[in-house]
């Protein structure tokens, strides 16, 4: 069966990404590495040894075209600029996360420390649930 296929688009509302910017000039620091701690403003969903699932701050209204219903990230809890600096463990229990989240809709993104558009050093995955075709 052939489908279609779409470029994979995403962009966060005017409103969010302004909001994102100001942040950003606010809290040049790592925040990731302040989750877990009192008033730093992610919703933490989960939690693993080595990994926060946190809803995402300033998320994105559009991915693979399609309208984003809930955008969640994997946040280690140590601070890697890349997956290849995790532990064999480390890099298990991530996997293991993003299985448990793709059999319940979700696809996961995670951007390489050069690519332009990453705007954190910390790693972390994008976990996003869009609206399917239809809904």
């Amino acid at each position: 069966m052939v489908r279609n296929i779409s470029i994979t688009i995403s962009r966060r509302a005017r409103q969010v990404e302004a909001r994102y910017l100001k942040y950003k000039s606010k809290h040049p620091e790592c925040t990731f590495c302040k989750i877990g701690k009192k008033g730093n403003g992610n919703e933490i969903i989960d939690e693993t040894k080595h990994f926060w699932i946190v809803t995402n701050l300033f998320p994105y209204e559009l991915w693979d075209g399609r309208k984003v219903l809930t955008h969640l990230l994997v946040v280690p809890k140590d601070h890697f600029h890349n997956i290849d600096e995790m532990t064999h463990s480390e890099r298990i229990t991530l996997i293991e996360i993003l299985g448990r989240y793709e059999k319940r809709g979700y696809s996961f993104y995670g951007r390489a420390p050069q690519n332009a558009s990453r705007s954190m050093e910390h790693q972390h995955t994008h976990l996003i649930k869009v609206e399917e075709l239809g809904e």
